[in-house]
């Protein structure tokens, strides 16, 4: 293997093992991703400010 090439993988190796997030991370179901969600208008008049 040649000196440039090993030092890309190392990189990306250790850049790798730097990303918590990928470990830490709270799992999503797919089905979750997939729902719409709630109404923008009902989301906007959430009785906050009085309206």
């Amino acid at each position: 293997m040649e000196r440039r090439k090993f030092v890309q993988l190392a990189g990306l190796g250790t850049g790798a093992l730097m990303m918590p997030s990928l470990f830490l991370g709270n799992s999503i179901p797919v089905e979750a991703l997939l729902d719409p969600g709630m109404d923008i208008a009902t989301k906007k008049d959430d009785g906050r400010y009085g309206s």
